[in-house]
């Protein structure tokens, strides 16, 4: 929860910080852009919020903060030193994102300004359309995912220390199957409302706008693999593979970046991102394989599913969002407002019911589920 908060105050202040700057204020884009950066200290704030909050509910600030207890047989100094040396793995390879978004920022402008006849200003837009505004949107999408599918990976370092491979094996399958029952959905959702989605954050968009921010919702589902997959690797004290699969990753985003965007134009950078992520994901799941010996069959049974019950909510979603655009256009912010609540809705709905009547949603819902399958009097 502290994560999801941390996503969303923050891309709300950049948002009305920006806006208020440009179109009220002095329009100064230098403070603009300082207020953008700066949102990311309110997120942290936000996240804080949260985790205190969830603290005191449970009555642990006072231990938290009362006087501790003498212990002199521990070694704060070993305990530091051994804390950054777990985080620093962790910090090289989350930061797949960053970097390829750096290669892409270094990369796409001036590769087409040599290989195309647009302008420099044309080309920045274009940027825009492929990197920043996207980012807004899917940054959300990827903190939730993670943040449904991580609650295990703790547990997966305990189960390794005991040596109990079959519970090991079992957490990836269920964190799999977590992280695949939130975001599936959520992109087809997203993809298909794409139009109101983006017009709500920026206003109408053109074609082209329209197309990349589709492909980079659709490139969500590689970003939150890899977000998942690597921090299961590394609970599994399998470090040095996690980074070497991370280097390989960055390394074929590096060689397809120019290639694609020469031939592919501004969905360049979003398919060699796409196919630089798909590497390392495809070895990080064999390694894990190979280490835990988790049931594929399942996860592949499991993840069927899942694509089933998202095509069974994506058409109606989709019929819905055709027919009334016939009624309501989507050009306006509170037009696409409109679509949003009721497309959304809708699609929730139907996946939800799937979700109990299928039993899926007892694995994100626990016990819960069984008491809305009571109330909607779903067997």
């Amino acid at each position: 929860l502290s994560q999801i908060a941390e996503q969303i105050i923050r891309v709300i202040w950049m948002l009305l910080a920006t806006f208020f700057i440009m179109r009220i204020g002095t329009g100064d884009y230098v403070t603009a852009v300082v207020q953008s950066t700066f949102a990311a200290f309110i997120g942290m704030l936000a996240s804080y919020g949260v985790l205190f909050f969830y603290l005191w509910k449970e009555g642990k600030l006072k231990s938290l903060f009362g006087k501790q207890a003498v212990h002199p047989d521990i070694n704060p100094t070993a305990i530091v030193i051994e804390t950054f040396k777990e985080a620093i793995p962790f910090i090289i390879t989350g930061s797949a994102v960053q970097l390829f978004q750096l290669i892409d920022q270094w990369t796409f402008i001036r590769t087409m300004e040599k290989f195309t006849s647009y302008s420099n200003s044309q080309l920045q837009v274009l940027y825009a359309y492929l990197s920043s505004n996207p980012s807004k949107i899917t940054m959300i999408l990827i903190a939730v995912a993670i943040s449904i599918a991580g609650v295990g990976i703790p547990l997966l370092t305990e189960n390794m220390v005991k040596k109990d491979l079959r519970g090991a094996a079992k957490l990836i399958i269920n964190n799999l199957q977590l992280l695949l029952l939130f975001i599936v959905p959520a992109i087809a959702g997203s993809v298909i409302l794409a139009k109101p989605l983006y017009t709500v954050f920026y206003g109408a968009p053109d074609s082209q706008a329209h197309l990349l921010f589709a492909a980079s919702l659709i490139q969500v589902i590689f970003l939150a693999l890899y977000s998942v997959l690597a921090p299961m690797l590394q609970a599994i004290f399998e470090t040095r593979k996690a980074i070497n699969y991370f280097a390989i990753g960055v390394l074929v985003k590096a060689i397809l970046q120019l290639p694609l965007i020469i031939f592919l134009g501004a969905l360049g950078p979003v398919i060699s991102t796409a196919i630089g992520l798909g590497v390392p994901i495809a070895l990080m799941y064999k390694r894990l394989h190979t280490v835990t010996h988790f049931s594929r069959k399942t996860v592949f049974r499991k993840a069927l599913l899942i694509c089933i019950l998202t095509v069974l909510m994506a058409i109606p979603v989709a019929v819905f969002y055709w027919l009334f655009q016939f009624i309501l256009s989507p050009t306006s912010r509170m037009g696409s407002i409109i679509h949003l609540v009721l497309g959304g809705g809708l699609g929730i709905l139907v996946y939800g019911v799937l979700a109990l009547v299928t039993r899926m949603a007892d694995q994100l819902l626990g016990a819960r589920a069984a008491r809305l399958r009571a109330k909607l009097h779903i067997k």
